[in-house]
């Protein structure tokens, strides 16, 4: 495929962006958005506008629930911007998770609640496979570089990877303990999610 000037590319988020009342706007102002709901609830079984912004919202400290959950919001934006641009995008790609959103964007799955279920089924293997095994990873949002770094030091954490330094996004690694200690930490220094 050749690029112009006027080529469109998607890069979907990852695991690290999600939180009560994610995609509450499109579900509310898209019909479309509120078709890509309902194909996720149905392909995994439990209704993900509750999950996203409603009673069932607590369910996003659950990995076998919010990454589904998260696919299912990039895919319902997704659709709303298809079909207010009355387009495909040229080229997507994702962050981590978000390739599975990405994937359905680009029509490898004949459904985007088959992505949807394929992030599910990726969540549930994940899960089975660290549990029980003394390290952690986690996601800490909105404090600068130079301030997590002697936090993780200290609390004896990896910063693994150094997603987005824009936004100030990070993934700290250890063991559970000083996982748990780092996120306190970087709370209490001024990040918005750990």
């Amino acid at each position: 495929m050749k690029f112009s000037e006027t080529s469109v590319a998607g890069l979907f988020d990852g695991q690290g962006i999600f939180g009560r009342g994610m995609g509450e706007t499109v579900h509310k102002r898209h019909a479309i958005a509120r078709e890509v709901y309902k194909e996720a609830s149905d392909a995994v079984g439990i209704d993900m506008a509750r999950v996203c912004f409603g009673d069932l919202a607590y369910l996003q400290e659950d990995s076998r629930i919010v990454q589904p959950a998260i696919i299912t919001v990039d895919l319902a934006e997704y659709a709303a911007w298809r079909e207010k641009e009355e387009k495909d995008l040229d080229v997507v790609s994702g962050l981590s998770l978000g390739i599975y959103a990405a994937y359905g964007a680009a029509g490898v799955f004949e459904t985007f609640g088959e992505a949807v279920l394929v992030a599910a089924e990726r969540a549930r293997i994940i899960h089975e496979v660290t549990a029980g095994q003394p390290g952690k990873m986690a996601a800490i949002l909105g404090i600068a570089e130079k301030m997590l770094i002697p936090i993780a030091h200290k609390a004896g954490v990896e910063i693994g990877v150094l997603r987005d330094r824009a936004r100030n996004h990070f993934i700290i690694t250890g063991g559970r303990e000083e996982v748990d200690s780092a996120k306190t930490a970087a709370k209490a220094g001024g990040a918005r999610r750990a």
